[in-house]
């Protein structure tokens, strides 16, 4: 049960179920539509030869990294924040 005041909804009668319903129903269309936008505009891009996602970190950085963790010179932390 609902029920909002300042609108006079009331999801104890017909009408309060009603538009309840038709809410619910206007908001999972618009997230279907925001989904399929989505989509779209991937498949456009990748047909365009875009990637998305960060760059892959190169080689030499991360044997650093591995270096500074495996030494104790910095924490995962102090790593990450770097």
């Amino acid at each position: 049960e609902l029920q909002i005041i300042d609108m006079n909804i009331n999801t104890k009668d017909a009408m309060g179920k009603m538009f309840f319903t038709m809410m619910s129903a206007f908001a999972e269309l618009e997230a279907n539509l925001l989904s399929e936008r989505t989509k779209k505009g991937l498949a456009s891009a990748r047909a365009r030869g875009r990637v998305g996602g960060r760059p892959p970190m190169p080689d030499h950085k991360k044997r650093e990294i591995k270096f500074l963790y495996d030494e104790q010179k910095m924490t995962g932390e102090q790593i990450a924040d770097a």
